[in-house]
């Protein structure tokens, strides 16, 4: 029965070592989400040897993780990465997610370098995570970007999402500066017909245009955001960041 299991839920279980959260699992074939939120995991540097190929959704929100290198940036089939909480307090240390070509939901608030008021805080740090998405994935548009969304709980397991999480225009006008890539194209000329065919319920949240819906995300169904997203152009095979 358990070859079947396709979500696995190890929250709250006071899970520290990596080999007790993610060993046993290899031998799911089927598992496709894993939910170990509120545990004290520091770190996942064989993620990608345990979870394998087809992993899509993994939700590791208030562990005790500083960093994503060698294991967590090596999970090729994700979509969706939680991250809110840790102890994540440099931007480099998650550079490597850039590589992963389905991520599209990506979570990092309420980390010292997310998070205001903190003196680690990056007051750029949306610019730069998208910035190595847009290197990596070429991407011409915001919409090949990852949400980088933020949560907050609904009092009965839920999560909502706080904003849209996708570029604006000012933000995506920074991202072409910062980029090295030269493939982007003002955002007017390559947004106007993607967005006529699906996105015609909009909501601008921040006074800026254009963005995605108010979206709701619930813990067991938050992967109904992915198709309107998903960049069919990518590939397993994503061409190398220029080192900075």
């Amino acid at each position: 029965k358990l070859q079947s299991v396709q979500y696995l839920s190890l929250q709250h279980n006071d899970i520290s070592k990596e080999t007790t959260a993610l060993k046993a699992l290899r031998h799911l074939p089927r598992l496709e989400h894993v939910d170990l939120r509120y545990n004290s995991i520091q770190s996942l540097p064989r993620a990608h040897l345990y979870l394998g190929g087809q992993l899509k959704t993994l939700k590791l929100s208030y562990n005790q993780i500083k960093s994503t290198r060698g294991g967590l940036d090596r999970c090729f089939a994700l979509q969706e990465l939680w991250l809110d909480g840790n102890c994540i307090d440099e931007l480099h240390q998650v550079s490597g997610l850039a590589r992963l070509p389905e991520l599209q939901i990506l979570c990092l608030y309420n980390n010292p370098v997310t998070s205001l008021g903190n003196p680690r805080y990056d007051p750029g740090w949306k610019i730069q995570i998208w910035t190595w998405f847009q290197e990596e994935r070429r991407a011409i548009t915001p919409l090949e970007l990852p949400i980088l969304v933020d949560v907050a709980g609904t009092g009965n397991g839920g999560l909502v999402a706080i904003g849209t999480g996708v570029a604006t225009e000012r933000e995506w006008k920074e991202i072409q500066e910062g980029s090295f890539s030269n493939v982007v194209r003002p955002l007017e000329s390559t947004m106007t017909s993607s967005l006529d065919q699906s996105r015609t319920q909009n909501v601008n949240t921040r006074g800026e245009s254009p963005t995605l819906p108010d979206m709701v995300v619930h813990s067991e169904l938050s992967e109904a955001l992915l198709p309107s997203v998903r960049n069919k152009r990518v590939t397993k095979k994503t061409k190398t960041r220029r080192a900075k």
